[in-house]
């Protein structure tokens, strides 16, 4: 039973060293792939079950992610990663610092 246990510790640690991995990448590429003009104004926070999160500065900035950039960003990311890994941004508004 006992090695049943450590065989299952290993697999979950595994998997969440995957998850941390891949969402330090989609971190790193949304710096070297959006916009300089996006980028200043935005940080990504999170990455959950394909949706990643976003803070930005100001509220007019959150608007005009969401209804002009959002899609094409999504797209954008996916196509760097190799694979569709986000399927939708989510933005708050805060502090990006």
């Amino acid at each position: 039973m006992e090695h049943i246990k450590n065989v299952l510790s290993d697999v979950i640690s595994d998997l969440e060293k995957r998850k941390e991995t891949l969402q330090e990448r989609i971190f790193a590429l949304w710096c070297t792939t959006v916009e300089e003009n996006i980028k200043k104004h935005t940080k990504p926070i999170r990455f959950k079950k394909n949706v990643l999160y976003l803070i930005v500065d100001e509220s007019t900035w959150a608007y005009e992610i969401s209804q002009k950039h959002k899609s094409r960003l999504i797209n954008q990311m996916n196509e760097e990663l190799g694979e569709k890994k986000i399927y939708e941004i989510r933005i708050r508004v805060g502090d990006i610092s």
